[in-house]
């Protein structure tokens, strides 16, 4: 995992999809992903429960619940 993230941000993706990426990760491989998610300079969608990457990686938050997308 670590290294197809590692090649995405190599290759300069114009766009990141990641559904619940911290799911399954020790804390070394999740300080990891964070690392490489803060140098990836384009577009991320990241749908995440996990706050403190979502803390640390995004620039805007949406909420979405009952059928409404909230900032």
């Amino acid at each position: 995992g670590r290294l197809v993230l590692e090649l995405l941000v190599w290759k300069k993706t114009n766009l990141l999809l990641l559904d619940e990426p911290t799911n399954q990760l020790d804390l070394e491989m999740r300080h990891a992903l964070t690392v490489a998610l803060q140098a990836f300079e384009c577009a991320m969608v990241v749908v995440s429960h996990d706050r403190h990457l979502l803390r640390t990686t995004i620039d805007d938050l949406y909420l979405v619940h009952d059928k409404k997308v909230e900032p």
